[in-house]
């Protein structure tokens, strides 16, 4: 995610920035994390100043544990881009589904929510759900709901950026120009 976060902030600032993100690895190297993890790692993320802070993770598990921090740090001015799930069922996919987080969805090639990504009926704006990635001299095409939070999370940071603004005025100005679900 951190590919797509760095080339929306490329393309918002038009490759003139200072943004720096910090990655945070919740999973290490693992296929599944645990709520004490992700929860440590928007911590960590948190007091090393990053802001938007991306969670392009989740799952159909609430818990207090992140609820909770996310509603302490947003009231701090943070702010929260979630992806919001790739099961395309009415299920709530947290923590994009918490009311403080920017929940994104992705987008087909015509627009449309991708056909994989969750119907729950929470507020979610939408952004292009296939990111593509160079390693190893090759060309990767990721697709999901987290890569179009990362290009969320990324032109949050670039307009911040550009703009001299703070991250709520930043998430304003950028989810008031997304698509709404």
């Amino acid at each position: 995610m951190a590919e797509t976060i760095l080339r929306a902030i490329e393309v918002m600032t038009d490759g003139k920035t200072s943004v720096r993100i910090q990655p945070v690895d919740v999973f290490g190297g693992n296929a599944n994390t645990t709520t004490f993890d992700v929860a440590n790692g928007i911590v960590t993320a948190y007091n090393s100043g990053a802001n938007p802070i991306n969670l392009s993770l989740g799952s159909a598990a609430d818990t207090d544990l992140l609820r909770e921090l996310i509603t302490q740090l947003e009231a701090k001015g943070v702010v929260f881009v979630g992806a919001k799930g790739n099961t395309p069922d009415t299920n709530p996919f947290f923590p994009a589904a918490y009311s403080g987080v920017v929940a994104v969805t992705a987008l087909d090639s015509n627009g449309k929510v991708a056909s994989y990504a969750n119907l729950a009926n929470i507020p979610s704006v939408g952004a292009p759900g296939t990111s593509f990635i160079f390693y190893g001299g090759m060309t990767w095409a990721v697709s999901g709901t987290s890569p179009a939070a990362a290009a969320v999370s990324g032109d949050i940071a670039g307009y911040m950026n550009q703009n001299s603004v703070d991250a709520t005025k930043a998430k304003t100005a950028i989810i008031n120009n997304l698509p709404k679900e």
